[in-house]
């Protein structure tokens, strides 16, 4: 479902792969609202449409990013970033549609079966 969301959605995309696998990356594993905040912010500078969005469309949109999240595990309920484990065939079909699928998720490698906890 995660990857299904954020093939429809940009902004879901980006953030995944711009906060949550960055973060998890530099090994900064919490994730946090000022964190969602700030790249909203960031979006709003050059997609004019995010600038009419309400304080309270916004903070149902953080709260449904953090929710979808959390419902794919690869966030804990104490906003830790969850390392992602894929199987080599899930990590391969993936691969095979669009490689730039895999930085939807946080992990270390492309292909990896196991990620460092």
């Amino acid at each position: 479902m995660w990857i299904a969301a954020c093939r429809e959605y940009a902004f879901l995309r980006e953030f995944a792969e711009e906060v949550v696998r960055e973060k998890f990356l530099i090994l900064a594993h919490k994730l946090s609202h000022e964190d969602f905040d700030s790249f909203f912010i960031g979006k709003s500078m050059w997609h004019e449409e995010l600038e009419q969005i309400t304080e309270s469309t916004r903070k149902r949109l953080r709260s449904s990013t953090f929710l979808m999240l959390r419902e794919a595990d690869l966030l804990s309920e104490a906003g830790d970033i969850v390392p992602t484990r894929l199987s080599a065939r899930l990590a391969d079909i993936i691969e095979r549609r669009d490689p730039g699928e895999l930085r939807w998720f946080p992990m270390t490698g492309q292909s990896q079966e196991s990620s460092i906890s």
